[in-house]
């Protein structure tokens, strides 16, 4: 049993699990006029976030709060993969940082005014983060139902390498 802490939208609320856990769904209609306290149909959930920090879960309420949902969740999905795949830790201002980016290119592509990046591509001196990138990049394309330039992966390659968290600082658990 889900239970609603609070709601963000429609779209999406901070439920509790039991044992002071709590994970943010996500699924179309969810939340609809749900109140805290009220109980989610657990049918209706296609993505769980756990939040296992207070900074993750700070980071998380001002994604969903400030970015459209479907960008919001695609940016999860992202990390979400670049961790399950590749143990690859970001820290918590990606899902911002990314996030921002997603919104800013798609508004570009729907607009005709997407300008290719002259960025020097790096994939040789970062392999990992760019078959990270590649892979984030069809995510992309698959969730928001759009085509990336090509020199999207290098812009993603670059947020990759800026969030990384030091391998002296990763934890042995993901926090989301």
């Amino acid at each position: 049993m889900l239970l609603i802490k609070r709601v963000f939208n429609n779209n999406s609320a901070l439920v509790e699990l039991g044992n002071n856990r709590e994970a943010v769904v996500v699924g179309n209609g969810i939340a609809f006029k749900k109140t805290e306290g009220k109980e989610i149909d657990t049918s209706k959930v296609e993505n769980i976030f756990y939040l296992e920090n207070s900074a993750t879960k700070r980071t998380i309420f001002s994604l969903l709060k400030n970015t459209p949902i479907d960008i919001a969740v695609t940016t999860m999905h992202v990390v979400n993969h670049a961790y399950k795949k590749y143990h690859y830790e970001l820290f918590d201002y990606f899902y911002l940082s990314l996030s921002e980016h997603i919104l800013g290119v798609y508004h570009r592509i729907l607009d005709n005014t997407y300008q290719t990046s002259q960025i020097p591509d790096i994939k040789d001196e970062y392999p990992l983060e760019n078959k990270i990138a590649q892979e984030s990049v069809k995510i992309i394309e698959r969730d928001l139902k759009i085509k990336l330039p090509v020199s999207e992966r290098k812009n993603i390659m670059l947020h990759l390498i800026n969030a990384r968290i030091p391998e002296k600082n990763r934890s042995i658990e993901k926090k989301i």
